[in-house]
């Protein structure tokens, strides 16, 4: 049984807007295009509520891992909410869980 991830296991939401060049000939937004967005999220969440500073940081985030696991498109023009929060922080690494869902719909369309 598959268990989609629904937007009130998240405390923390960004929204991130779908662009003209996201979506790919099938007109929806290609594969490649979610785990841009992961991206963006982690780092804005570190930029904005933990102070982080990538210009001057000696700290810098590399991802070893990822994975997304994909239940419906979004196309564009399109609002993405993402869920984010940490699975698991230790010494020296963070493995965070990301969900996007659609403004209007409380179960995930992608997870990370």
């Amino acid at each position: 049984m598959t268990i989609i991830k629904l937007k009130n296991k998240y405390n923390y939401f960004d929204r991130v807007e779908t662009r003209f060049g996201d979506n790919d000939i099938f007109g929806h937004v290609n594969n490649v295009i979610y785990y841009s967005i992961f991206d963006t999220v982690i780092n804005r969440f570190l930029i904005l509520k933990c102070g982080y500073n990538p210009l001057v940081s000696e700290v810098i985030g590399i991802s070893p891992e990822t994975r997304c696991i994909f239940r419906s498109s979004f196309k564009y023009p399109e609002k993405i909410i993402a869920g984010l929060s940490t699975k698991k922080i230790g010494e020296t690494s963070v493995v965070y869980d990301i969900s996007l869902f659609r403004e209007d719909n409380d179960k995930a369309l992608a997870e990370g």
